[in-house]
């Protein structure tokens, strides 16, 4: 995985360098001009980093959050601030384009850094479930944060209030579109999930399965079942189907929206449930469904009825339909 993650951050990296650059190519080449002798410097540091910690996930993230990111954060700031006071006019949508993938830096940094604490925090500590509540705590700081910064970046889109400007209409719509429909899709794909998912002779063990099994506290357990049913479809719907949908939309159009929406709402996923491809399949198949929805509807809020039905029901369904609890 970390592997992945690494081509993903590479990938983020050099959109956003060649966004900055259609935006101002002169002023790129001031604020991340570098001497021959940084070059070098940059060149060792990375060679180091890759020889010695390439097997220990916590010191290449240590390295990365603490020396290159920041450096990078504080160049690509100064662009901002820089082009910004310039008045040099460009296309809007780039502009969104290039603040989302703004967003995405500043929440990986953090995202880091929250990773790295709650792991040394809860290591220096003793409890029963401390692994899940280390996980559910470091998941609400860390989206937290981002539905910060979507809300922030977001006010470009328009004047109108938060939901609204992230796809979530107030007026009257179809009814049977918006809200009926989504909620039989959800509810049959989330029947479908758990027949086919539970009712094998084998289960392969997933890092979230062993976690859940290994959880001995009710409270967590229940707390766990809240931030999954209430809280993280509302979140999710806010990332992937309110924000970033629209911006590739309006960059791309809906193809591509539809394809890099579906396919990263699945790979944030594959780690859990790593080991269980069938798993891993189906949670592909749900960010694809979820986002044509919301393509089709024209808001967020269809994408959401679905959302929350479907998680609602992979926890309720194993138990009405008398499932063995394995999830």
């Amino acid at each position: 995985m970390i592997f992945l993650v690494a081509i993903v951050l590479l990938i983020i990296f050099s959109l956003d360098i060649k966004f900055l650059k259609k935006q101002d190519l002169a002023l790129f080449k001031t604020v991340f001009q570098f001497s021959r002798g940084f070059m070098a410097a940059m060149l060792i540091v990375l060679s180091f980093i890759g020889v010695y910690s390439y097997d220990d996930k916590e010191t290449v993230i240590l390295c990365v959050v603490g020396f290159l990111l920041p450096f990078y954060l504080l160049r690509r700031e100064r662009f901002v601030r820089q082009f910004n006071a310039s008045g040099v006019s460009v296309p809007q949508k780039l502009l969104w384009a290039s603040d989302a993938l703004g967003v995405v830096i500043h929440w990986f940094f953090v995202f880091a850094i929250l990773d790295v604490l709650s792991e040394n925090l809860f290591s220096l500590v003793s409890f029963p479930d401390a692994e899940l509540v280390s996980l559910m705590l470091l998941a609400v700081l860390s989206f937290g944060t981002l539905i910060v910064f979507i809300a922030q970046a977001s006010r470009k889109f328009s004047p109108e209030d938060f939901w609204a400007r992230l796809g979530f209409l107030k007026q009257k719509k179809d009814f049977i579109k918006v809200l009926l429909i989504p909620a039989l899709l959800g509810l049959f794909f989330a029947y479908v999930s758990v027949a086919v998912v539970l009712t094998r002779a084998v289960q392969p063990p997933t890092p979230l399965g062993d976690l859940l099994d290994k959880t001995q506290s009710p409270l967590a357990m229940a707390l766990f079942i809240f931030l999954a049913i209430i809280v993280a479809p509302l979140v999710e719907e806010i990332i992937f189907r309110g924000y970033f949908f629209h911006v590739i939309k309006e960059y791309q159009g809906k193809g591509a929206a539809l394809l890099s929406i579906s396919l990263v709402f699945g790979m944030l996923h594959m780690e859990q449930y790593w080991g269980d491809w069938l798993a891993i399949v189906m949670i592909f198949l749900l960010g694809f469904i979820l986002t044509a929805l919301r393509s089709w509807t024209k808001t967020t809020t269809a994408s959401a009825v679905a959302h929350y039905v479907y998680n609602t029901s992979v926890v309720l369904l194993p138990t009405l339909l008398s499932f063995p609890r394995s999830f």
